[in-house]
């Protein structure tokens, strides 16, 4: 304590003593990228608003459209996975794990196969099939299609392929479906990929004999370019 303060202005040391010294307190603002300024809390509040009403809007659709319900939003869950590392690497290590294996390709009954013709025939079906896992889309491998699909279902609990066909009805196309756009509806037989709000498309479950149109999901004999996949 200095005593010469005390001692020369004892009336200026009782004041301050009783009236201290008000501290500034800064705000917070917001820039937009329109040019608007809005207070730091406000902003917050009318942001959560917003999310609310986007909520709402999103559980009528869904009940319009049959849907079930997601027990976690799949946003939440990929926000957890990228700010968990330890997480991430895990994933990444047991999808480049899995797609790594290669495949085998095994005859259903090999007693079908014991004739010179039989045997010719599956070799000649066994070509095919390898060519075409070479490459069963035109973006990814297939080591890089069944990747995905790891990751996807160890980050949300769920993962899809779309299987797409020829106009014969065979195989001809496999597809990693992101998981966070994909919804299933309530009749397990169908489900619906919304990547914007005006924007979403049907899949069927894989091997229904049913069609379903591939912009409304209503079941129905429709053309093969308007089936769902």
């Amino acid at each position: 304590m200095n005593l010469n303060f005390w001692k020369k202005e004892p009336e200026r040391a009782i004041k301050e003593e009783k009236e201290p010294i008000e501290k500034k307190v800064g705000k917070v603002f917001i820039a937009t990228s329109t040019g608007e300024i809005f207070p730091f809390a406000p902003w917050k509040k009318k942001k959560f608003e917003k999310s609310s009403k986007q909520l709402a809007e999103e559980r009528k659709w869904q009940d319009v459209e049959g849907l079930v319900s997601r027990p976690y939003e799949p946003s939440s869950l990929a926000r957890l996975v990228s700010r968990q590392p330890t997480l991430a690497s895990c994933i990444s290590v047991i999808a480049q794990d899995v797609s790594s294996t290669g495949y085998n390709l095994i005859a259903k009954s090999e007693a079908e196969v014991e004739t010179k013709e039989g045997k010719k025939a599956l070799e000649d079906e066994r070509r095919l099939l390898n060519g075409f896992l070479q490459q069963p889309s035109s973006d990814d491998s297939l080591k890089e299609v069944i990747s995905n699909f790891i990751e996807d279902y160890n980050t949300y609990g769920y993962a899809a392929w779309e299987c797409s066909r020829n106009g014969k009805g065979d195989l001809d196309g496999i597809y990693g479906v992101r998981a966070s756009t994909l919804w299933v509806h309530r009749s397990g037989e169908k489900y619906c990929q919304r990547v914007e709000w005006d924007k979403k498309v049907w899949f069927k479950k894989f091997d229904l004999e049913e069609n379903f149109h591939l912009k409304t999901g209503e079941e129905g004999d429709y053309e093969e370019e308007k089936r769902a996949n």
